[in-house]
């Protein structure tokens, strides 16, 4: 699934936010993530003490094993990822409000990667797990797509499925999502993309040359391939409009 840094900023922060980093973890996670995870309050439950048994007994009596403490869930960033973090934004002229913001990113997407792992595990089903889960990502879904961190398909793909956890009747369901996608229309209308007015003006070009040194009664087919090689070109290049809306 585009939570992002400023375009320059991105191509120095992409090797540290690549691989490894999205991993399971729940929004309320936050900067206090950046220190070494410590296990929640209560996540590790001592074995209940055993009562000692009678000398009759005690050569046969086998104790139960006590359980395994509950591993925490590992930081968002590790101190050498952190470092690394720091060392890109130090030129940036609002680092430590950036560096909330990335960290807060990370947290939201490791957030929804749990969300969808359990989701598969559930086959779909619906469970207090992952009501809670989608109540939490919903919050925040709007913030992320008018941060540009979310593109318009992956935040309406995310809202459907949260929906479907949110919103038990498929008729309300429907009607939620067509308002929200209203709502994120209205806030932020789709823009024209730049490489349009470009291939416009290279097609003209184009035309006005073929026209200009083709024989007479030529056939257009080499027009046409010059035009779709051209269009091609052009929009092979990424376009300068990083739509948000849905």
């Amino acid at each position: 699934m585009p939570i992002a840094p400023r375009p320059a900023l991105r191509r120095r922060l992409l090797p540290l936010l690549a691989g490894g980093v999205l991993c399971l973890l729940a929004i309320g996670a936050g900067l206090a993530m950046l220190k070494p995870a410590r296990p929640a309050p209560g996540a590790v439950v001592a074995a209940p003490a055993a009562q000692a048994p009678s000398t009759a007994t005690t050569s046969s009596t086998v104790r139960p094993a006590a359980p395994e403490p509950t591993q925490a869930e590992a930081p968002l960033l590790d101190a050498q990822q952190w470092a690394q973090l720091q060392q890109s934004l130090a030129d940036h002229p609002q680092a430590d409000a950036e560096a909330a913001r990335i960290i807060e990113l990370l947290a939201y997407q490791r957030s929804v990667q749990q969300f969808r792992a359990e989701r598969l595990a559930n086959a779909g089903a619906s469970s207090p797990t992952l009501v809670a889960l989608a109540r939490r990502i919903d919050e925040g879904l709007d913030a992320r797509i008018a941060h540009g961190e979310v593109s318009g398909p992956e935040a309406q793909r995310l809202k459907a499925a949260l929906l479907e956890m949110l919103e038990p009747d498929a008729s309300r369901r429907a009607e939620v999502l067509t308002a929200w996608r209203q709502a994120q229309l209205a806030a932020h209308p789709p823009q024209a993309d730049p490489r349009d007015a470009q291939l416009l003006q290279a097609q003209q070009v184009l035309v006005a040359r073929w026209r200009r040194d083709a024989p007479a009664g030529a056939a257009p087919d080499a027009l046409v391939a010059q035009l779709e090689a051209l269009r091609q070109r052009i929009y092979a290049s990424p376009s300068t409009n990083q739509g948000k809306t849905p």
